[in-house]
């Protein structure tokens, strides 16, 4: 899998996904893996950085996955001009380079792309997806337990921001602490009765007023979302964590992840 110019997956230091740079230069991610545990700690990601949660007495499983591949990115804008000046012709700035966008039709079709916006999970049957485009951020996971019309079953995007947190939400005795500052988190209920968009105000999460009409289909094991960029402060850079768990008692679980960060070199 060929990784966008400007993202990497499972690298153990923070920079944030990023809407609209060029990437001279990309960190190539270690192979990750996710612990078990029982009655323990349990890792729902691959590297130091990564989000981990702490329960009491349950299993989850163990499970390993392989992270992105690196890749280099940028193409030069055109300039012209008459008399010794010149204009650029760009819609990001400075250098003529045309910010990555791929626009996402909420119906359950997965229509992401298989190269630019697939990402392996710490669970190898899972896919993780997310991209962009001027308006929007669009999240994807392909797995059978999306499929299974479950209410013990979360799929949970955290979300950077400013004022945030580095602690997750309780599910169970499940708590994760993360590897970025979160601001928001997208959740979506396995049995497809609940979406919602949370925001942490400086003391606590709690449920905002986001609509999920028009921004989340589930189509047997594949779900898919959208937020608008102005829901979430029109941010420039954003780091990404997501994940599926599983709350029920003696069978808490985290997997399915993907923690995205912005690499080096961007401009």
């Amino acid at each position: 899998m060929r990784a966008l110019p400007f993202l990497t997956v499972f690298v153990a230091s923070l920079t944030p996904l990023a809407f609209a740079s060029c990437a001279e230069e990309v960190e190539s991610p270690p192979t990750g893996s996710v612990a078990s545990a029982g009655g323990g700690t349990s890792s729902s990601d691959a590297s130091s950085a990564d989000a981990t949660s702490t329960g009491t007495g349950d299993t989850t499983a163990s499970s390993s996955g392989q992270g992105g591949a690196s890749g280099t990115g940028g193409a030069g804008g055109a300039a012209s001009g008459t008399g010794g000046d010149a204009t650029t012709n760009s819609s990001s700035g400075v250098g003529g380079c045309a910010p990555y966008a791929n626009t996402i039709t909420i119906d359950g079709t997965n229509d992401f792309d298989a190269t630019d916006d697939a990402f392996a999970t710490t669970t190898g049957s899972f896919t993780g997806y997310v991209s962009w485009d001027a308006n929007y951020v669009y999240f994807g996971l392909d797995g059978t337990d999306v499929g299974q019309n479950d209410s013990n079953k979360f799929l949970l995007v955290y979300l950077g921001g400013p004022n945030g947190t580095t602690t997750g939400q309780v599910y169970n005795t499940q708590q994760p602490t993360l590897p970025f500052a979160a601001a928001y988190c997208l959740r979506w209920k396995g049995d497809n009765t609940l979406t919602q968009l949370q925001t942490w105000n400086g003391a606590a999460w709690g449920d905002g007023t986001w609509s999920a009409t028009g921004n989340v289909f589930q189509n047997g094991t594949f779900v898919e979302l959208r937020v608008a960029r102005a829901d979430l402060g029109d941010p420039d850079t954003l780091p990404v964590h997501v994940s599926m768990i599983n709350e029920v008692s003696n069978g808490q679980a985290t997997f399915g992840g993907v923690f995205l960060e912005r690499a080096t070199g961007i401009q």
